[in-house]
């Protein structure tokens, strides 16, 4: 007499994301079986011997149950497993810096990505990628030319990278400064000759008026008048 249905073990897919469209079907019955199978979405189900290989896979999320039948006709069946495929890399906008030139060397690194990431990066002037967890500033940029590409990777281990951005960085000269003291004594020499030159100018043109002197009158005298 066997009345026990057999134990099915579903080893693959698991529960998790992969970034392929073919995933291994394998499973375990612990006696020997008339007949084994599966169903993927809730669809027929599909005879197999064994081990086999799920294909053409969409991505989206998918489910899965193994079904076997002893040989004595017991039935059993395994948990139904989610998984999902995704081999879609995700979408990379760049949106500064541009292709322009700049006259500082702190420029915005900002940037726009379509989905959930593991691991996102950039490479300046083809030096080693830098991981970041989101916009920054770059600083301390050399005067020149500079490119630039951010590289991201999905959860399901999907990675892309941007375009390669060129822009420029001309640093501008700052206005002359000058010495406190020096400006305050061109200023006193500048007041002090302003000066000078007014005062000689109003003593050329405006001179004053001569005081006449009325000469007095000559008095003649004699020995009894005068």
């Amino acid at each position: 007499m066997d009345t026990q249905s057999p134990t099915v073990t579903l080893l693959s897919p698991q529960n998790q994301i992969y970034n392929t469209t073919s995933i291994p079907l394998t499973f375990t019955v612990n006696e020997k079986t008339r007949w084994t199978g599966y169903s993927i979405d809730d669809r027929r189900n599909v005879t197999v011997l064994g081990n086999t290989t799920l294909t053409e896979l969409s991505d989206g999320t998918h489910s899965v149950v193994v079904y076997a039948r002893d040989v004595v006709g017991n039935a059993a069946s395994t948990v139904t497993i989610y998984f999902t495929t995704d081999t879609t890399p995700p979408s990379i906008l760049l949106l500064s810096p541009q292709n322009i030139t700049y006259d500082t060397s702190e420029i915005p690194l900002a940037f726009r990505i379509n989905e959930t990431t593991s691991w996102i990066g950039y490479s300046l002037d083809g030096q080693l990628n830098v991981t970041i967890t989101g916009n920054i500033t770059l600083t301390a940029l050399p005067t020149g030319s500079h490119n630039i590409i951010i590289y991201a990777r999905d959860i399901a281990g999907n990675t892309e990278a941007s375009e390669i951005t060129t822009f420029t960085f001309t640093e501008t000269q700052p206005p002359e400064s000058y010495p406190t003291a020096w400006v305050a004594a061109t200023a006193i020499a500048t007041i002090a000759v302003s000066g000078t030159a007014f005062l000689f100018y109003f003593k050329r043109n405006h001179k004053q008026p001569k005081t006449r002197t009325t000469p007095k009158a000559t008095i003649h005298c004699s020995k009894d008048k005068c």
